[in-house]
């Protein structure tokens, strides 16, 4: 078949860089070529994978390299704890987290649109003044809404942690006697949080640091 033209290949590569950072290298690679390069044949498509994860790791080492770090001479790459891969549960919570402030955003947003309707502006004297009661009062309801939805979210979050922070010290006291039993509890766990629907499904309480750890 014909060489695909630059300017679709360039798409082409941004969208498995898109599809990629929010599904992870190969299930993102698939999903790239399902939205719209189905045509595209299969070691076309393999190539621009390829350069897609050359071209991220080589800026995020150029970035390391050439970003002044306090301390490291010029050129140096400074020590770093490498990143590791996000798993399934991270993404979807990371999504659904990023979806509620979206949401509250809007909320805030609607709130100030009707407190500004709500008021004028006296052309002579500069002095707002209140043009509908009625409406701003409604607008303060709204932003006492949000600020509930937001509050709980983040007390939400808090006891999520605390709860974490328990769960890996119990499982890392189980690990220290018997590896074969602290597997078989994080299993359980995991069993009790898929049966529960999760804190992801909220945007919170990504998979503990022990179970992310692969113990």
């Amino acid at each position: 078949m014909p060489r695909p033209a630059s300017s679709q290949r360039f798409e082409a590569l941004n969208q498995i860089r898109k599809y990629m950072l929010e599904h992870g290298e190969q299930e993102g690679a698939r999903l790239a070529k399902l939205d719209g390069y189905k045509h595209i044949n299969k070691a076309t498509w393999s190539q621009w994978c390829k350069l897609v994860r050359e071209e991220d790791r080589q800026l995020a080492i150029d970035v390391i390299r050439n970003v002044p770090h306090p301390g490291v001479p010029a050129g140096q790459a400074p020590s770093f704890t490498p990143i590791t891969p996000a798993t399934p549960e991270q993404r979807v919570a990371v999504r659904r987290a990023l979806d509620f402030f979206r949401k509250i955003r809007v909320m805030v947003d609607d709130a100030q649109m009707l407190a500004d309707y709500s008021m004028t502006v006296d052309s002579t004297t500069g002095v707002r003044k209140v043009k509908n009661p009625v409406m701003l009062a409604q607008s303060h309801k709204m932003r006492a809404v949000t600020l509930t939805l937001a509050l709980k979210h983040a007390e939400a979050v808090w006891n999520q942690e605390r709860m974490e922070e328990l769960y890996n010290a119990v499982i890392g006291a189980i690990g220290e006697v018997d590896r074969g039993l602290q597997r078989a509890a994080l299993e359980k766990l995991r069993e009790l949080n898929e049966r529960r629907g999760g804190a992801a499904k909220f945007g919170i309480g990504v998979v503990s640091e022990t179970e992310a750890a692969g113990l």
